[in-house]
Order: structure tokens, then sequence, then C-alpha cells
């Protein structure tokens, strides 16, 4: 069901499909059992508040509002842990599970990407990793955990968990996404000039050509990395080999 009065902003499920979070414009987030739909929880709301975020299976939800971080049991809807966030390093802007769900990233107004122990539910000793320019996209992490992309400006940083790892990898234009192979070796990221393109995760370095594609919307990887999809506003796809300028095929939807 609905909660009465509100008008929904986003709705978020859980990884085994038992939980979901909603938020409303007005009137804070609440936690609903999926399978009864009954409310299990309003969660605190106050001041600047950011979109909750399940761990990967599902037992635990990330929530920040009025400049304190939460961990929220999602069986219970019990508070298992609450910090408030130092604010010299400025608002949270969101935050985001490891594959494993033992960390968390949480990165901020300011730049900064660090970190946390979830049992703990304080930083790590890794050292946060600071981005300059314009504000951060949400990241992804490889699948393994070995390694964070990280999205601002015209700009993507690849770095590892233990801050011995880092390229940051320049593109002509400002970056609309980006995202890693499955593997983890190579990087593809599309711009507002229309053109996508593939790095090396290892070196930085462009993989051949950029492929150009009027009104980019969209890119994914295919064949382990070694083809590229877009798709374009006019409904088109194309079909690349990574590093050619030509596509292999195009088609309209």
């Amino acid at each position: 069901g609905e909660k009465p009065g509100g008008r929904v902003s986003g709705a978020w499920i859980s990884g085994d499909g038992r939980r979901v979070a909603s938020c409303y414009v007005d009137d804070g987030c609440v936690l609903w059992d999926a399978d009864r739909g009954d409310v299990l929880a309003l969660l605190p709301l106050g001041g600047r508040w950011l979109r909750p975020r399940f761990s990967p299976n599902g037992r635990r939800l990330l929530h920040f509002s009025a400049g304190v971080l939460r961990l929220i049991d999602s069986e219970t809807a019990r508070v298992v842990a609450e910090r408030k966030v130092a604010q010299d390093e400025g608002d949270p802007e969101g935050g985001l599970f490891f594959p494993d769900g033992e960390r968390f990233l949480v990165w901020t107004s300011s730049g900064l990407v660090a970190i946390w122990d979830t049992p703990a539910f304080a930083p790590t000793q890794s050292p946060p990793q600071k981005h300059d320019g314009e504000s951060i996209h949400t990241p992804e992490i490889r699948r393994d955990g070995e390694r964070v992309l990280v999205r601002h400006g015209s700009t993507l940083s690849l770095w590892d968990p233990r801050g011995t790892f880092r390229i940051d990898i320049k593109s002509p234009s400002s970056l609309l996404g980006a995202r890693l192979d499955d593997g983890g070796s190579r990087v593809l990221g599309w711009g507002a000039d229309d053109q996508a393109r593939v790095w090396d995760a290892g070196t930085g370095q462009l993989i051949g050509m950029p492929m150009w594609h009027q009104g980019l919307r969209a890119t994914a990887f295919l064949s382990q990395g070694q083809e590229a999809l877009t798709w374009a506003r006019d409904g088109t796809l194309r079909l690349w080999s990574v590093g050619e300028s030509s596509p292999l095929t195009g088609r309209a939807l």
C-alpha cells in the first residue's frame, strides 16, 4: 500500500526481495514488508537526507539524515548503529555496500570517498580518496571488491581499497556514465560529446578509437569487454568491437 498523504519520490527493494524502502517528497522514508505490504518503520528524517541503501543480503539498510549515518536491521527495523558524520568532511552525498557487505563506501560533498567497516560502523584504516572537481556520481565496485571506480566531472578515478593503486583518467568531455567490464580490466565511459571510450584499467591508456553515436544515452560491455553496445535517443542500438571507430551493426528499436 501507499503511505497516506505522501507522494513517492523513490523506492528501492532489497536483494532478497523481502523489504522495500520508499521515500516521500515531504514526509520521510518508510520501510515495508514486501510480502504483506505492512509498514515496519518510519525512518528518521530531518535536514539533508539520502536514499536508503540495502546491503547485498538485504539484512541491513544504510540511511543518512540530519548529519547522522544509521545502520538499520531490515528484519526488525531496529537501529543497530548510528554515528554523527564529522562536519569538516562535508555532507554525505551517498553510500554503497561492497559485494561482501562487510564494508561500505561513503562519499561527501567535499569530494572525499571513505571506506567504512560495517560491523564496527566506523571508517577503516584505509585512507580516504580525494576527488576534485564536480560532484561525485555513484561509484562502481568491482565484483571482487578490489577496485573502486569513481566518476567526477570529466575524470574517472580507479583505485584499490588498500590505497596502494590509483589512476586518474581524463576524458575530453564531461562524462555522463562509466562502468567496468566483468573482469575489471577495462573501463567504458561515455560523455557529452556523444562518444564512448574504453581505457585499460591497469594503465589508464585509451584503447583504440572513440565510438561516436549521435544522441548517446547509455553503453554496456559485451563479450567479456571485447564488444560494446551503445544506445541513442532516437532508439538506435549499435554494436561495436572495442577500439574500432565503425560499428559492427546498427538497429533501430
